[in-house]
Order: C-alpha cells, then structure tokens, then sequence
C-alpha cells in the first residue's frame, strides 16, 4: 500500500503551533515536517532541523493518532531517535530526501499497532536495523528507496503477518543472506530490482502463503543462482531482465515454472537483456511445451533465437542433442574407461 499523501513540506511543533511560511504549502522545498490528522483536512506544517529538535517538539503533544507524518528535504535530519514521535500514534510515515543515515530500532515505539506503511526514498541509508520492524503487527507495506542500503541479513523482513509490499529498488545491495524474507504470509510484491546482486542464495522463505506474488530482481548483475533459490516460492512473475544469466538449471526453475503452470494461469519469468545460452546441456527439461511458454526472452547465442521464438522441435533438437549426446558422450567414455581397467586386471592375473 502506497502512502496516499504525498507532503512535501514539514515540521510540526506540538501543541500552540503556528505553520512556519517556509512550510505553509505542499510544494515547499524547504526542510519540512507536516502532520495530517485526518484524510479530509490539510496537513499542519512547519521546520525541522535534527532529530533531537523533532523529538522535543513531538514530546509536548497530547496522545493522539493521526494519519500520517511527513518529513522532506531536512539535511540536518541525520538521526531518528527512539520513540521520536512521543506519544503521537500515526498510521503512515513517509521521510523522503533527508540527511538520514541513522534510524533507531526504537524509533516507531508508540504506534507498533497503527502503523501501516512506511516510506523512505532519496535519504543517507546505507545500513537499516531491520529489527525496528518486528513489533509492527499492521505494517503492511515497507519501502526503502533511491539509497545507499549495502546489505540484508538473516530475518530481515520476517513474521510480518500483513506485509504485502516491500519495494528495495535501486540501492546498493549486494548481500542478502538466506531467509531474509521469512515467514510472510501475506506478501504480494518484493522489488529488489536495480541493485549490486550477483547471486542469489535462499533468500526467500516465505511460509504457506496463497498470495499471487510478483518478485523483480531486475538490472542487477546476477549470474549464478542456488539450487533452492526459488524452492517453494509461489510466484506468478519473476523479473530478471538485464542480469547476467547463461543458463537456467532445472534445479532452481523447475519448481517455480511447476507451480505456475498448476496455477493454471500462465506465469512468466522474464530474461530480456541477459547474455545467453550457450549450455545446451543443461536446456533439455526446458523443451516441455508447459515450460517453454512462461520463459520469456531467454535467448540461444548458437541460433540467435529466444527460446519462445522456438518451434518445439527446434528447441527439442537443440536441446537433446547438446545435453543428451553429451551425456552419452560421458557415459561411452566412463564405460570404456572401466572396460579396459577390467581387462588390464584379467591380463594381470594371466601373467601372474
């Protein structure tokens, strides 16, 4: 769920509160916090500087729950402290274009049972503590966008019973270890797209879910895959455009490509923008006609064609030739080879 109010304009100091004019309207470009108490009315706005002028201004309110609070364009925000917003519960936060490098686990204390979205783009994030998240109980939406974010570890996102979105695009990640995204019963959309993966390990877990699930893990430079990477995933579309991609071995894709067509909708993994197959040995569980048609734009470097280009005889004659003769091949060689290790032992037991 995206945060339906986009304010950019912002501070908000509590209780006899005048709107600094830097900060009156949504336009403003100056650095901001707004407070909007209800959908139908417009937000309070005013300045902000850092993190501990927000938390005293935040600390003179009355308890309350509001609908969101906005923070825009405060350079000097490099800091979010715990429990910043008092005894303020909101339902949506969104801090976009800050200096914000720091984001305390207990910065949300307060609203753990209001908040349900959380947006944060174009700050100074190069590390996250994930565990601010864990006592969230209604976050159904989490983006951390446009930044500096490296890695993910263990249990990230994990045991959000109503996490849908989470959107990771554009950062810096180059390490997500397995079972980051654990236990999510509700998840639709996981966009990990435009980041510095190069592998993808099982990273994801996530429990018994029914959800149709879309996953893009595009414009990465991802050219190797775990053979459990996609195991029990129900995903529906799995982007993978502009990576680097020689080869999809039945270990990690056949169980995606499974479940989709037992969906009984065509799936799709998409693989427009990788450098190709020259692995023919490796493509023949490929040619099932179920499979053949929820890849898309995998291309064969031998013939120049994408595999759904492909007549189901061209693709089975590529395919079986490279693999089956080639493992023919081995199986002639590692015979033969036993073949004259028996008879040099039969010729030795003659001499003796």
């Amino acid at each position: 769920m995206t945060i339906t109010i986009f304010l950019y304009c912002c501070l908000f100091f509590l209780g006899s509160f005048k709107a600094d004019a830097a900060c009156e309207n949504e336009e403003s470009s100056d650095p901001c916090v707004c407070i909007k108490d209800t959908p139908d009315i417009p937000p309070i706005c005013a300045e902000v500087t850092t993190g501990d002028k927000l938390k005293e201004s935040f600390a003179t309110k009355a308890p309350k729950t509001v609908e969101n609070i906005a923070i825009t364009n405060a350079k000097d925000l490099t800091t979010l402290p715990a429990e910043v917003f008092g005894e303020v519960q909101t339902k949506n936060v969104k801090i976009v274009f800050t200096g914000l490098s720091s984001i305390d686990e207990n910065a949300f204390k307060g609203s753990e049972h209001e908040l349900l979205t959380i947006h944060l783009e174009g700050n100074d994030l190069a590390n996250f503590d994930f565990k601010s998240l864990k006592t969230l109980t209604k976050l159904n939406s989490f983006t951390l966008t446009n930044d500096k974010l490296k890695e993910m570890p263990a249990n990230s996102i994990a045991d959000l019973p109503v996490m849908n979105t989470i959107i990771l695009a554009n950062n810096s990640i180059s390490s997500i270890k397995n079972h980051a995204f654990h236990n999510l019963l509700a998840v639709e959309q996981i966009d990990l797209s435009k980041n510095d993966l190069t592998t993808i390990d099982e990273i994801f877990h996530f429990g018994n879910t029914t959800k149709k699930l879309t996953i893009d893990l595009s414009a990465n430079k991802i050219s190797s895959t775990n053979d459990n990477a996609f195991k029990d995933v129900n995903a529906n579309y799995l982007n993978l455009t502009d990576n680097q991609l020689k080869t999809l071995t039945e270990k990690t894709f056949k169980p995606l490509l499974s479940y989709m067509n037992l969906t009984g909708e065509t799936g799709k993994i998409e693989l427009k923008g990788n450098p190709g197959s020259h692995d023919k040995a490796n493509c023949w569980w490929l040619t099932e006609p179920s499979f053949k048609k929820s890849v898309s734009n995998f291309m064969f470097e031998d013939n120049g064609k994408e595999m759904n280009q492909m007549t189901d005889d061209e693709l089975k004659k590529m395919c079986n030739t490279g693999s089956r003769m080639s493992l023919f091949r081995f199986e002639t060689l590692v015979l033969a080879s036993i073949l004259v290790l028996l008879i040099n032992s039969k010729m030795s037991e003659f001499g003796s």
